[in-house]
């Protein structure tokens, strides 16, 4: 789970160190930058709906003079990362790119892992000046050996210094390639032959960071319109950022034991099959509903709402069931975007949808959700005023543009009494602005009236 995050000169972000909690709220006008965090996100994780997560020389920023604050490309975009793995144990990341126009894109040219669980902490540094150059290592993490001998008797030291080049995942380090002839110092203890110029680490502590962060789930704005059949390709594909593959996902692990918080008043967790979990909530969201896959022959499924056809059945139906879906399947300290996940939805179901992002949340997973919906604000705020160490659980950030050029965060602040207590211009204040108007309106024409009588 991602506790803190700072990102430098990316488009108009140039945050200083913003907090994040399980679940974290994104509001604001248009093209105030709330899309623009959840792509810093997406970018960071190499996110992609095809999943093509091989191992890369560099992971290139490609497109880098439109990704760069003020277009700039002289700018460095720096990310600073701090995951919490469980009580004591965290790792934090920093991540510079840098542009560079024989590759035309930004590459990795200073990265910093630091882990520290209790009172160890360990450290890899990495730097380069151009894409090609090897990477100037300095590691006390210990790096595992996959190609080499070492030397019968000798120890391996617990600093290394050298040179070497990497290969990523996404943008995490995983192994590492020595040349003997870079680094004179290997010869003290690795054996050197004829056919062995080189040998291969594997930086330790990476599977932390690919469970977490590289696995990141993303649902967008525009999710897809349902359909009277779906063909299932049993290639084994997730959901993707449309919602698509969300049937055949569910028919494929409905029997997965999952576990969830059935609500907020109680601190017992269930334990359901995927598409019983998935049946619950709906229901929860609507009262009287049923769910059911006919497979009406090899590969090709029909989805029924109510004994009827999906396409003919409420719109909402198809834009939540991927949110239910793929929210479910989160396992521990996994992270879910969304973006504006309130579309097609009645007001009613937009407050409900906030209640189950809580309940997800609760378990340990995160979710991080840019919205215009007032509505889940105001969730949010009733959940807290009924039970106030519910706050613990999600924070809210109003974003806007200073001088239509940086992001500026405001998090919003709610006393325990529900009140707002730092109310920025623009956060939802329309019905506000509505209402006073309305009051003078009245006052006015009612005074009008009175006088028009007297008359």
């Amino acid at each position: 789970m991602i506790h803190e995050l700072s990102i430098k000169n990316f488009k108009s972000l140039n945050t200083k160190k913003i907090s994040l909690s399980p679940l974290t709220i994104l509001s604001g006008v248009n093209n105030a930058g709330k899309s623009t965090f959840i792509q810093s996100m997406l970018e960071l994780s190499s996110y992609s709906d095809d999943r093509n997560t091989g191992l890369t020389s560099s992971p290139i920023l490609s497109n880098f003079s439109t990704k760069v604050l003020n277009n700039k490309k002289s700018k460095q975009i720096i990310f600073k990362i701090k995951v919490d793995i469980n009580d004591g144990f965290y790792i934090k990341l920093h991540i510079t790119y840098k542009y560079n126009k024989d590759i035309k894109g930004g590459f990795p040219s200073y990265y910093k892992l630091i882990t520290k669980n209790k009172d160890k902490k360990t450290i890899l540094k990495l730097k380069k000046n151009k894409p090609n150059d090897p990477y100037e290592i300095y590691s006390d993490l210990g790096l595992s050996l996959l190609y080499g001998k070492v030397i019968s008797g000798v120890e391996l030291p617990k600093i290394f210094k050298g040179k070497g080049d990497f290969e990523f995942i996404g943008f995490v380090p995983i192994q590492c390639k020595l040349q003997f002839d870079e680094n004179k110092s290997l010869s003290q203890w690795f054996h050197q032959t004829d056919e062995t110029s080189f040998i291969s680490l594997s930086v330790g502590k990476y599977k932390f960071l690919l469970n977490s962060i590289l696995n990141i789930k993303y649902i967008g704005p525009l999710r897809n319109s349902p359909s009277e059949f779906y063909f299932f390709e049993n290639r084994g594909a997730p959901i993707d950022s449309k919602g698509g593959n969300t049937f055949e996902v569910l028919d494929r692990k409905q029997k997965l034991k999952i576990e969830c918080y059935k609500d907020l008043e109680t601190e017992e967790i269930s334990s359901m099959e995927l598409l019983e979990a998935t049946k619950f909530w709906l229901k929860y969201f609507y009262e009287e509903s049923s769910l059911k896959m006919d497979h009406i022959a090899e590969n090709l499924v029909q989805v029924k709402i109510n004994g009827h056809s999906i396409k003919h059945s409420g719109f909402g139906f198809s834009q939540l069931l991927p949110i239910i879906v793929q929210a479910l399947l989160l396992k521990e300290n996994e992270i879910l975007l969304l973006e504006q996940p309130e579309i097609h939805l009645h007001p009613e179901l937009e407050y409900k949808l906030a209640y189950f992002l809580l309940c997800i949340c609760k378990n340990k997973r995160q979710i991080i959700a840019e919205t215009h919906s007032e509505h889940i604000i105001n969730q949010l705020v009733i959940s807290k005023v009924k039970d106030n160490s519910l706050q613990k659980l999600f924070k809210v950030y109003f974003l806007e543009k200073e001088k239509q050029k940086e992001t500026l965060f405001t998090e919003i602040l709610i006393d325990d009494y529900g009140e707002i207590t730092n109310w920025p211009k623009g956060f939802f204040d329309k019905y506000l602005a509505f209402a006073n108007e309305l009051v003078l309106l009245r006052r006015e024409k009612a005074l009008n009236k009175q006088k028009q009588n007297k008359e």
